[in-house]
């Protein structure tokens, strides 16, 4: 837990550092030269001062909140065939929501091309599977939840009505308090909690509606792209006398690994 929380602390302190460089930088690409008034063969002075590139800071930011829901498929290949094993009903995929904001300038390469650095961003992954079963006295429904929340960032860079979101990194966690957990309907006062943390990376390409102008506030994109996402360290903490087919659950560490890697596609909802 340590461990990845300095490594999130270096990677923020780091991107700070860059992103204050660069916009120094294209801040200097972005002030004008003067050129002093020449003395004309006529004795008139004309101006000589020369317009302001197209390059630089751009004097708004590009998107400044982004809210995005969709769908995340997930691969689970080990977890899905102990899930099957076990008669449960495998996880294919779930909701994919989140949330960013982007305070800084957009650079400008030229009109048509910019990148944008955002500062933080929160997402969110929704994973169930509730399986009933036949029993001895009736039936007992067994429930998986496994949602998973992460603390991401990652840079854009737009053309025109596209843009490419090449690397994105972020740090995602299973937790009680996301209750990350399996309940059996017939043990109700006892379950078992799940609990890891590890980075996620993700590639996304995305396309701005062109019903929106270039200068609206409001924007409506459509993204897909896959992310690499994989708890390969997951402990199980039993609460209460959750009865396995063993005997009475203690706490170990999943054998298989809770595999979110997959493809996701969603809509964004962008204002600046």
């Amino acid at each position: 837990m340590t461990t990845l929380r300095l490594l999130i602390l270096r990677l923020f302190v780091t991107s700070v550092m860059v992103n204050t460089s660069i916009m120094a930088l294209a801040q200097n690409a972005q002030t004008p030269s003067f050129t002093p008034p020449k003395q004309s063969p006529t004795g008139t002075q004309t101006a000589g001062a020369s317009p302001a590139p197209a390059t630089g800071l751009s004097d708004q930011t590009s998107r400044l909140v982004r809210i995005w829901g969709g769908y995340q498929h997930v691969t689970m290949g080990s977890f899905n065939e102990k899930m099957r094993l076990e008669g449960n009903d495998a996880i294919r995929g779930g909701l994919n929501a989140g949330v960013e904001i982007a305070p800084l300038p957009i650079i400008k390469f030229n009109p048509s091309i910019s990148i944008l650095f955002p500062a933080l961003g929160f997402e969110y992954l929704k994973l169930n599977s509730k399986t009933t079963h036949k029993t001895d006295v009736g039936s007992a429904t067994a429930n998986w939840n496994l949602p998973t929340f992460g603390v991401i960032a990652a840079p854009e860079l737009k053309y025109k009505c596209f843009y490419v979101r090449p690397v994105g990194l972020g740090a995602y966690w299973l937790s009680p308090s996301l209750h990350d957990q399996l309940t059996v309907s017939d043990q109700p006062n006892s379950k078992l909690v799940l609990s890891d943390e590890t980075l996620g990376f993700s590639s996304i390409v995305g396309w701005i509606l062109p019903v929106w102008k270039g200068n609206d506030p409001f924007h409506v994109s459509f993204e897909g792209g896959y992310r690499y996402l994989n708890f390969t360290n997951v402990k199980i903490t039993p609460v209460g006398d959750f009865m396995t087919p063993g005997g009475i659950a203690q706490v170990s560490v999943l054998p298989e690994d809770v595999n979110y890697s997959g493809w996701v596609i969603r809509a964004v909802f962008s204002y600046k």
